[in-house]
């Protein structure tokens, strides 16, 4: 039997009845990886070409690993939007220019800190890889729950591996 993703948010109080995008962000245009490690990523994601989020209350975030599976990010509140023009740009960030071009949206997002504990170490099935935002909960399922405080990526091959010298004493 599956896991549902949304059994498991909802154990941590998660409204599942509130209009509700799923979101899986892996662009060859961005770097993912990198807008994660300079803290730009929540501010990526605020800014869409095409009105996405206008409809909803809520998004659930998740960024791309191989295959069919994305991590988990975060929940997120989704209010007012206003012209991409119009939004905050971070010091530093050679991708906002591109993210202010019109047209597009600016959304305000406000992170839903109690699914914090979940980022980076809840890992789901995503049906469809190429459809990007999606409003059914339907074949999301629960593929891996890290441990706290794992950071490495999950093993994938027995033919990639690290070495760690250990030492032994007489």
């Amino acid at each position: 039997m599956d896991i549902s993703l949304l059994h498991i948010l909802e154990s941590f109080g998660f409204d599942g009845t509130r209009a509700t995008r799923l979101v899986r962000h892996q662009s060859k245009s961005y770097p993912v990886k990198e807008l994660r490690r300079h803290d730009w990523f929540e501010l990526y994601q605020a800014y869409q070409r095409r009105p996405v989020f206008h409809d909803a209350e809520q998004i659930v975030s998740f960024y791309g690993l191989s295959g069919s599976r994305a991590g988990f990010y975060g929940v997120y509140k989704v209010g007012h939007h206003r012209p991409n023009s119009e939004g905050p740009a971070p010091a530093g960030c050679e991708w906002a220019r591109r993210w202010k071009r019109p047209p597009g949206f600016f959304y305000e997002l406000k992170r839903d800190q109690r699914f914090d504990g979940l980022r980076d170490r809840l890992i789901i099935h995503w049906p469809g890889a190429r459809q990007w935002v999606q409003k059914s909960w339907d074949n999301n399922y629960v593929a891996e729950i890290l441990e706290c405080g794992r950071r490495l990526p999950p093993f994938s091959n027995y033919l990639v591996f690290r070495f760690i010298k250990t030492f032994t004493f007489l």
